[in-house]
């Protein structure tokens, strides 16, 4: 379709806007509340992705020879095109119309930038390191490669529709489906937890530092200031985040930070389940909190966990060398070992839990004591997490 067309479009559709402008302009940017803006740097064709809860991608091909331009916007409900200042020619628009969202699978041109989008009602989800990421659809049992490009990422949640990962030198990622991936980086240090909780997502990583953000794509540096935190939960009306060498600290709304340090050691994980929060770690280390403030110890003895879920009324930790235990409290706890090597991340959803960690191993169990090898092949994985569209 031309500039001045119009059309319906249907949400997650993909359409392309041929901008003929015959002009000496190069780069071509649209500026929009809740939509990414990248650029378009002499390349043939360009995609944007809504940040918002559905999804709207619009490509633009270039028709003719275009070296420069100053812009041009998706804003509401139309798209208009601007010439730079060199160029004569007067702004041209497209209508769009929303419509139902539909499920659909397109792949463009090689002149043209490829989407994928899935029919499944459910998925689980991995990222990790060296920008890879898989997805399943098949609760967890296998794995297809989706990967985010995107350095490090060391923590993963699915809330307010869309996957949220956080990760290394102030990298982020977000995707609505876990397939397609969109850059939203923190730039505050090495996060290493995120999670969800009185409509905001939330961040934590070593040397004090913490973010927050409505949307998991523009983020509020908001630092704990406690030292070395590698987990983070909600429940009970707050963020409780747990750290190493006993550190651990609350907040209400992921913006002021209290310290209420757990003191057991290196603790690297923790969720809220069964009205307490259970937290992991090292060497057998284990505590548990119902109000995130004051805690006891209730030790695993199960060498080094690294990751804890809670579903079908259980609390289930997962770690390295094969280890696995589980705990209907998060006091007493039962060895139930995986045998899969290093699993950095473990998540609950659709009746089963589902681990990931080194070297492309996978693991899932729908009690949490007896597991199913189920290698996602796609190198190191440290986020996981499930949804059910």
């Amino acid at each position: 379709m031309s500039a001045q067309d119009s059309t319906t479009v249907t949400q997650g559709e993909s359409i392309t806007v041929i901008a003929d402008f015959n002009m000496p302009l190069a780069e071509i940017a649209w500026h929009a509340n809740g939509f990414q803006h990248p650029w378009c740097n002499n390349e043939d064709t360009c995609e944007f992705e809504s940040d918002q809860a559905t999804t709207m991608k619009v490509q633009v091909k270039i028709k003719s020879e275009i070296q420069d331009t100053t812009g041009g916007f998706l804003g509401g409900r139309f798209a208009g095109f601007f010439p730079g200042e060199e160029s004569q020619l007067l702004r041209e628009t497209i209508s769009l119309t929303w419509e139902e969202e539909e499920t659909t699978s397109e792949t463009t041109s090689d002149t043209s930038t490829t989407s994928t989008t899935s029919t499944a009602d459910k998925r689980f989800v991995a990222v990790g390191d060296g920008g890879v990421a898989s997805y399943s659809d098949d609760d967890g049992v296998t794995w297809t490669v989706a990967n985010h490009n995107r350095g490090q990422m060391y923590s993963l949640v699915y809330a307010a529709s869309k996957f949220v990962a956080v990760g290394r030198s102030g990298y982020g990622n977000y995707s609505m489906d876990g397939i397609n991936w969109a850059s939203a980086d923190h730039n505050n240090g090495n996060m290493y937890g995120v999670a969800y909780g009185n409509g905001r997502f939330v961040a934590v990583g070593i040397s004090g530092v913490a973010s927050y953000s409505t949307g998991g794509i523009s983020w509020t540096t908001s630092n704990h200031n406690n030292g070395n935190m590698y987990g983070i939960a909600y429940g009970n009306g707050r963020f409780v985040a747990v750290g190493n060498g006993g550190v651990s600290s609350y907040s209400t709304d992921g913006i002021s930070w209290t310290t209420a340090n757990h003191n057991n050691g290196n603790i690297y994980a923790v969720t809220y389940g069964n009205g307490r929060f259970v937290a992991v770690g090292e060497s057998g280390l284990g505590t548990y909190s119902t109000d995130g403030i004051s805690w006891t110890t209730a030790n695993h003895n199960n060498g080094n966990i690294r990751a804890i879920a809670y579903g079908n009324g259980r609390f289930v930790a997962v770690g390295h060398g094969g280890l696995g235990t589980y705990s209907t409290d998060g006091i007493s706890w039962t060895t139930a070992n995986h045998n899969n090597g290093d699993m950095r991340a473990v998540t609950y959803g659709n009746g089963r839990f589902v681990a990931v960690g080194s070297v492309g191993r996978a693991s899932y169990s729908t009690d949490g004591i007896s597991w199913t090898t189920a290698n996602h092949n796609n190198g190191v994985m440290a986020g996981v997490a499930y949804v059910d569209f």
